[in-house]
C-alpha cells in the first residue's frame, strides 16, 4: 500500500478517502460545483461563499497528519485551510484540544488554519474584508 499510494492505509489517500465518502453517502455535492459537504454547517458556509461571490476560490480540503492520524480539512481558500464544526460535534470529536492539534498540523506546512464554530463567520469575513 505504501509503495503505491505513499500511505499506510487506503483511506489516508485523499482520492480514495473522497471516493469512499461519496460512496457511503456521507458527502453531498454542492449544487453544480465540484465541492462536497457533509453537514448543514458546511452547506451554510458554501451558501455564504456563493452569496459573497467567492465560491470560485473555494476548494475541497487537504490531508494533514497529526499524532498518529491523518486529518482532512473541510475546505481550502487561498492559503487558508478551513474547518467548520458545531459545538456539539467538536465536543464529540475530542474538544478544543483536538482542534489545536489539527491547527498545529496545518500550520507546520506553512498554511493558515481557520476554525469556524457554530456558524460564526466574523473572522472569515474579516479576512475577506466583507
Amino acid at each position: 500500500m505504501f509503495e503505491t499510494y505513499g500511505v499506510k492505509y487506503a483511506l489516508q489517500d485523499k482520492d480514495i478517502h473522497l471516493r469512499q465518502q461519496k460512496n457511503s453517502f456521507k458527502l453531498n455535492k454542492f449544487k453544480l460545483s465540484n465541492l462536497y459537504f457533509q453537514s448543514t454547517y458546511e452547506y451554510d458556509f458554501l451558501e455564504l461563499c456563493e452569496k459573497i461571490n467567492i465560491l470560485d476560490k473555494v476548494n475541497n480540503g487537504n490531508r494533514y497528519s497529526y499524532s498518529d492520524h491523518f486529518y482532512f480539512t473541510d475546505f481550502s481558500i487561498d492559503n487558508y485551510e478551513i474547518e467548520i464544526k458545531s459545538s456539539w460535534i467538536m465536543k464529540k470529536q475530542g474538544g478544543i484540544e483536538k482542534v489545536f492539534e489539527k491547527k498545529e498540523a496545518v500550520e507546520k506546512t506553512g498554511k493558515k488554519y481557520l476554525f469556524i464554530l457554530d456558524k460564526d463567520y466574523s473572522e472569515f469575513l474579516k479576512i475577506y474584508k466583507l
